[in-house]
C-alpha cells in the first residue's frame, strides 16, 4: 500500500519536472 503510494508520488514527481522543463524550454527559446 506505502509502497503503491510512494511509487504514484515519484510519477507526479516525474511529471511535474518534465513540465518545468518544458516551461524552461520555452522561456529559452523566447530569449
Amino acid at each position: 500500500m506505502a509502497l503503491m503510494v510512494m511509487i504514484r508520488m515519484e510519477s507526479n514527481k516525474n511529471k511535474a519536472s518534465r513540465y518545468n522543463h518544458k516551461i524552461i524550454e520555452k522561456i529559452r527559446n523566447l530569449l
